[in-house]
């Protein structure tokens, strides 16, 4: 097949006014990524930079040199725990440059990815030329690449994605340019730079593969053209190849949680795709871009539009990614951008009825839909907040003194890692959690979980994720001691538990124990809660209250007893848990003596749901209170048929006090969990015959029984 020419007449003199105006883009390119380089870089993707300034910085000798040795302990230990992913390219770079600097500064690495960026717009420009355009087309080109801005965001980024996306866009310019005009020289810069940029990050095959097998089909014919650029890629994808067969034998599988088929029948992949896209591009912006393709005549629209199908086939392939990691698209950004391109010279060229209003209203449309993410703050963040949330990292080194830590951080600890130069093993985030469940099955529960950890701290910088796993909270509020909390209780920024030393646990931690004159000791059990072989023991401050005296290991239950004391009184008692082992706890007791005298029956209420109760698909919540004059034992629920007949249901949960009860009855025992909960659940009532009643009976220590309560259920 003959050499396709381009399109459009080509005139390779550049005009001093398209230099003027290309030098001023990238002017204004590299001055907004420059800005604030120097704030932490927390505001995009965090975990993925600070990754990369982990391994920068355990490789560098200057980087290591001024920090204490816990500090370089912490430091390597935090690089030889990152996995081994893509070839470490940018990392090294970064390490040269702190050698070259004398000293370790992320700004170096961020710079080299906006240079990087800047070639890949020069690329993008070039790359249309290449198809014929003219030259204020290709500084749309030029202008779309550097002034999108989430391009501006991620070119700023210490991650490998801005020199992959430049070595990509310059492969399509080689790759046109090669097929326009063939020669060894540009087979061997084709193949180079295919090589270097699969190598730097192998998702670019996608982008370039194809296109690269259009372009020769183009030229030699389909069974020469396929022969010729097969034998190409693979030659180029021969040191990624062996870098990863490296990974494969050592036990690495890159591709896991990556490719998962069954997200394609599900609509949040779909929607987290465009989501992605919007993000990346915007709709206007992907909807012109798609239009260039089609318009576009000859090699130019195989090119783009292998290109384009290239990334749709990584999509399909890495559903995962696609549709919860903007990052990964950013290689269409250029891509849109040469499409746009030619969407606008071939308007142009066919000289359409109002050309140039249609050219105007869609740059206009584009525009409108990139400047409501153009705000500085979405830019480069908060930069105060970034320098105070790394204040606050390494306010949490120096508490644990760089110690390894156990961490429930928003960016998997990486950030922590690099700022409190501590070695870190993240906690799941709820988002891993149903991501573990979704494809393996149930968890285990957080006591067994964090078992498995070794480390002397625990580290939560995350207070939404935090929250949302009530076992975790309530696991270290029980057993572990709160080194410290910046903030309140209820709103925090950190939080640091010492796992070294564990802390008992009771429940309940308050009793009331009343008994008579005369009459027999009143008895309460509890639930100790401690860690597997940590032994403790139990000592009361006052003979009126007597405990078990003998020393128990790990978790179990321990008995209190009230002695009727001779007269009547109230005594508040400590009965204090201690363990040489683990932090001890105090447990409250009220206990009082009352006159003897006849039993009174215990008394209460059921105040929700009113009479009648509908049960339909869902559990019922009742409420309620109840109390004794000396001792109540429980509250049991019965289901009442009409014949007198009845099921038991099970027995109330007390959960707490009720402030309004305890002022209407202030004598009475055990104000301070007077109120219960009982929860019914539907298939426990459907199978009884109708009509069916629901009675709650509160039982005392003497065996009285009375019933508080009864809720017709339809």
């Amino acid at each position: 097949m003959p050499i396709a020419r381009p399109a459009y007449r080509l005139n390779t003199r550049v005009p001093r006014v398209v230099w003027l105006v290309g030098a001023g883009l990238l002017l204004i390119g590299a001055g907004v990524r420059l800005v604030h380089l120097g704030a932490p870089p927390l505001d995009f993707h965090a975990t993925r930079q600070y990754r990369s300034a982990l391994i920068a910085r355990g490789d560098s000798a200057v980087a290591l040199a001024p920090l204490s040795e816990a500090q370089r302990d912490a430091a390597r230990a935090a690089r030889m725990g990152q996995d081994r992913i893509e070839p470490e390219v940018i990392e090294t770079v970064a390490v040269a440059l702190y050698t070259v600097i004398g000293r370790e500064d992320l700004r170096a690495p961020r710079a080299v990815s906006v240079a990087v960026w800047l070639l890949g717009g020069v690329a993008t420009a070039w790359l249309v030329r290449l198809m014929g355009v003219s030259w204020p087309c290709s500084l749309v080109a030029l202008g779309l690449t550097l002034m999108v801005p989430f391009g501006i965001s991620a070119s700023r980024a210490f991650m490998p994605d801005p020199l992959m996306t430049t070595l990509t866009t310059i492969g399509l310019a080689i790759a046109l340019w090669h097929h326009q005009q063939p020669s060894i020289a540009g087979a061997a810069w084709r193949l180079a730079v295919l090589a270097a940029a699969l190598y730097v990050k192998p998702m670019s095959v996608f982008f370039l593969a194809p296109p690269l097998l259009a372009v020769d089909v183009a030229r030699l014919g389909a069974g020469r053209g396929l022969l010729v650029g097969a034998s190409t890629i693979v030659l180029a994808a021969a040191p990624a190849v062996d870098h990863y067969w490296s990974l494969y034998q050592s036990g690495i599988n890159v591709s896991e949680a990556r490719i998962l088929p069954e997200l394609l029948a599900r609509g949040t992949f779909w929607l987290g795709w465009g989501e992605m896209l919007g993000r990346v591009i915007g709709w206007p912006a992907l909807v012109a871009a798609l239009g260039g393709v089609a318009l576009v005549p000859g090699v130019p629209r195989w090119l783009l539009g292998a290109a384009w199908f290239g990334y749709a086939v990584f999509g399909l392939l890495f559903t995962h990614h696609i549709s919860t990691h903007d990052y990964y698209s950013l290689p269409i950004l250029p891509l849109a951008a040469a499409s746009i391109s030619v969407l606008l010279a071939e308007l142009g060229r066919r000289r359409l009825p109002a050309a140039r209003t249609v050219m105007a209203l869609i740059l206009a449309a584009i525009a409108a839909s990139l400047v409501t993410t153009a705000a500085p703050s979405r830019l480069y963040g908060d930069t105060r907040a970034l320098r105070a949330a790394a204040a606050d990292y390494a306010r949490i080194g120096q508490l644990v003194d760089h110690r390894s830590v156990v961490s429930l951080d928003g960016s998997y600890g990486f950030p922590l890692s690099y700022h409190a130069l501590v070695q870190t093993q993240q906690w799941p985030l709820s988002f891993d959690r149903a991501m573990f469940a979704f494809t393996r099955g149930s968890e285990m529960p957080a006591i067994d979980r964090l078992a498995q950890y070794h480390a002397g701290f625990f580290v939560g910088t995350h207070q939404p994720e935090f929250d949302a796993q009530p076992d975790l909270r309530q696991l270290l509020d029980t057993h572990y001691a709160l080194v410290e909390r910046a903030g309140t209780p209820d709103q925090w920024r950190y939080v640091v538990y010492d796992l070294r030393t564990s802390r008992l646990a009771a429940a309940p931690d308050t009793l009331s124990l009343f008994t008579r004159v005369g009459g027999r000791d009143a008895v309460a059990t509890i639930d100790v809660q401690a860690a597997d072989g940590v032994p403790w023991r139990a000592e009361s401050n006052s003979p009126a209250v007597t405990v078990d005296a003998s020393g128990r290991v790990g978790s179990g239950t321990l008995q209190i007893a009230a002695r009727p004391q001779p007269s009547v009184g109230d005594q508040d008692v400590t009965v204090r848990l201690t363990s040489d082992r683990a932090i001890g706890v105090d447990l409250s007791v009220r206990a009082r003596t009352v006159s003897a005298g006849t039993n009174a029956p215990p008394f209460g209420a059921v105040d929700l749901p009113t009479d009648p109760v509908t049960v339909g698909g869902v559990p019922v919540a009742f409420q309620g209170w109840a109390l004794d004059d000396v001792s109540l034992v429980r509250v049991a629920v019965v289901a009442e048929d009409a014949s007198g007949g009845t099921v038991e249901l099970g027995t109330v949960r007390f959960a707490g006090a009720r402030p309004d009860v305890a002022k209407a009855f202030p004598s009475a025992h055990d104000l301070l969990r007077a109120a219960w909960i009982f929860e019914l659940r539907p298939e426990r009532v459907s199978a009884l015959p109708r009509p069916v009643t629901v009675v709650f009976r509160a039982v005392d220590g003497d065996g009285a029984v009375s019933v508080i309560g009864r809720r017709r259920i339809n």
